[in-house]
């Protein structure tokens, strides 16, 4: 890690809610995943799921994993859950301790759908 990103990793746990909003290719993601801590949904564009499981692995080896596949899949109560934007469940699966929006911009419409399932699942955090 390189200095910039050790200040990233304190400056997301000192903080309750946060937009971390580097350019691209800073390690956004290796930031966030060494800053969380607890019970963790990520919530990512579908194309994104494995490279979040594969940084979750390099990074934090001892967190179990999960990969939500499709709309059936259950939570198994793993640390991590990794679920995409369409696939976030109409009832809840577990009550996170964090909450991890990737490429949040697809969050930008207060009606469309995406957007009320992910503020359902967030007002379910611990």
């Amino acid at each position: 890690m390189y200095e910039y990103q050790d200040v990233g990793v304190e400056w997301l746990q000192s903080k309750q809610r946060a937009l971390l909003a580097d350019e691209m290719g800073l390690g956004k993601t290796r930031q966030t995943i060494r800053a969380m801590s607890g019970r963790v949904c990520v919530v990512c564009p579908a194309v994104v799921k494995g490279v979040w499981a594969k940084e979750l692995a390099a990074v934090r080896p001892e967190l179990a994993v999960q990969v939500i596949k499709k709309r059936t899949d259950t939570y198994n109560g793993s640390d991590v859950v990794i679920v995409n934007y369409e696939l976030i469940p109409e009832h809840t699966f577990a009550d996170f301790d964090l909450i991890v929006a990737d490429e949040a911009h697809m969050l930008g419409c207060n009606k469309s759908a995406r957007t009320i399932k992910f503020r359902d699942l967030a007002k379910r955090r611990r």
